[in-house]
């Protein structure tokens, strides 16, 4: 049986499945920031996911893990936030991968979806 759909329709459905089992999107969710394939792809880093709108909070607490819901500002905690861009850098690093795979550009692929 031959699959339908064009090939950045294919990515983005095989994308959703990927970025549900990570923290990052969940935070990001918790935030009403609308974490998608096309918005990991597009923003080059967690704080630019964010609007650079990320506020370290509580300050003195360096190895606590917490996140404040609501915002802008975006509130969490120093560990939280250094969780968050690492996993963020290394989810989008996991989407462009198939992307380059597949001859999609990310130009293409953020105005196509």
């Amino acid at each position: 049986m031959q699959s339908v759909g064009d090939p950045i329709t294919k990515a983005t459905v095989e994308f959703y499945d990927f970025l549900l089992g990570h923290e990052v999107v969940r935070d990001l969710a918790a935030w009403n920031l609308r974490p998608s394939p096309k918005s990991i792809v597009a923003h080059e880093t967690f704080e630019a996911f964010c609007g650079y709108k990320v506020e370290v909070y509580p300050p003195d607490r360096k190895d606590e893990s917490s996140l404040t819901y609501g915002g802008p500002p975006y509130r969490l905690s120093q560990a939280r936030l250094k969780q968050n861009q690492k996993e963020c850098s290394q989810l989008r690093a996991e989407l462009l991968k198939p992307l380059k795979e597949r001859g999609i550009s990310v130009t293409d692929f953020v105005s196509k979806t």
